[in-house]
């Protein structure tokens, strides 16, 4: 059987292959949601919710501007 194909059938060749890659897609995507889950650069939440409350300031300072120019 040594360089013979297995098969000519083009609709038996496209269904292997079609299942080969959607494999390789679904193990990248685990590996991806692996990763993010061990991501240690990833910031915890109490950071994020102190740059969100310091965004916060930061638009009602400028609002408070805004309403003193008018």
């Amino acid at each position: 059987m040594e360089g013979q194909a297995v098969t000519t059938n083009p609709w038996l060749i496209m269904a292997i292959n079609m299942t080969v890659v959607f494999v390789v897609l679904i193990l990248l995507g685990i590996l991806m949601e692996i990763v993010h889950l061990i991501d240690p650069t990833k910031k915890n939440l109490q950071v994020l919710l102190l740059q969100l409350l310091q965004l916060l300031q930061w638009l009602h300072q400028v609002h408070l501007l805004k309403m003193r120019m008018k």
